[in-house]
């Protein structure tokens, strides 16, 4: 079994009023909510930044597959469901993304300067 960072970039929206930008307040406590439902779901390692003025968001966490494409599975899976339970794609909320990665995750310490094959 193998680590993989999972990685999803997006915008904060509110679909209930899009000329309206959300206050700082509504972003910071839907951020909140996401991070419970996360945690509720075991996701490992989770990471959740944001610059609640310009209403971005990135959610990393880590998940333990054979292979990338059941990694890839699995993380979003987790962020997908997590989101929804948070009120995602609900009237009032949506993401739209920018970026999705998912990466075998490294460890500096072991690999002491080798190259490694991708």
């Amino acid at each position: 079994m193998n680590r993989y960072d999972i990685t999803f970039s997006g915008l904060l929206v509110r679909t209930d009023d899009p000329s309206n930008p959300p206050e700082p307040s509504d972003v910071e406590a839907y951020v909140d909510l996401i991070v419970s439902e996360l945690e509720t779901l075991s996701a490992e390692d989770i990471d959740i930044s944001t610059n609640v003025r310009e209403c971005t968001i990135k959610i990393r966490l880590t998940v333990t597959e054979p292979d990338l494409p059941s990694a890839q599975i699995t993380g979003s899976g987790q962020i997908r469901t997590a989101l929804h339970a948070a009120g995602v794609n609900t009237p009032e909320w949506s993401i739209d993304w920018i970026e999705a990665t998912a990466a075998p995750q490294t460890d500096e310490d072991e690999r002491d300067g080798e190259l490694l094959d991708a």
